[in-house]
């Protein structure tokens, strides 16, 4: 595609401000274009008219770039069904983080999605929890923060977006990681942080 005039003349002007429309490519080939398109950027934004197509987009542009994520749209009926699931929230929480900590990041969305107002970034940045081994924390102030970012308040750290208080143990389940972290208190200082299952 390099050798092409037509791809060199749409590398140049995807350079350019503004919005610009491509056409003729056949759908099989449009992950690829959109991947060769796009190799000179940092941060892509991959936009589509339905979460179906974008979604058969991503699968096929995830052959060039397997780091590639989805920031979904809320799709109301969904998402009050998935409420305490928090997949559509977890999913988008993860591309919030990858902006934050990758220097390449990939999105694919639909138009939907770009209608949601959402904090700036360094907004977000400012409200991120960062706890270390020897540090003295207010576990009461801890709980007020976990609230105001949206954790639930729980028994046990069961799914992605809850927490627990239990005597000197902390665990909470990020709404961005596999499994929930673990901290020990010896009064009011951090003893050990830890993943569990």
């Amino acid at each position: 595609m390099e050798e092409l005039e037509e791809f060199q003349l749409a590398k140049r002007k995807i350079k350019e401000p503004g919005i610009h429309q491509f056409s003729g490519c056949i759908e099989s080939q449009k992950a690829h274009m959109a991947y060769s398109l796009s190799n000179d950027f940092t941060h892509r934004i991959i936009a589509s008219f339905s979460e179906q197509k974008m979604r058969e987009l991503y699968e096929n542009y995830r052959l060039f770039d397997k780091e590639a994520l989805i920031y979904p749209s809320k799709d109301l009926i969904f998402y009050q069904s998935d409420i305490h699931g928090n997949a559509v929230t977890r999913q988008r929480m993860m591309v919030i983080k990858a902006l934050l900590e990758q220097e390449e990041v990939t999105v694919f969305t639909t138009v939907d999605a770009f209608m949601d107002s959402l904090l700036p970034l360094e907004v977000i940045k400012k409200s991120i929890i960062t706890l270390n081994t020897a540090d003295i924390i207010d576990v009461n102030q801890l709980i007020k923060n976990l609230v105001v970012l949206g954790y639930e308040k729980n028994y046990q750290a069961e799914a992605p977006g809850q927490f627990s208080v239990r005597g000197g143990i902390i665990d909470i389940f990020s709404l961005t990681e596999e499994n929930p972290y673990r901290i020990e208190l010896w009064d009011d200082e951090i003893d050990t942080i830890r993943i569990y299952d």
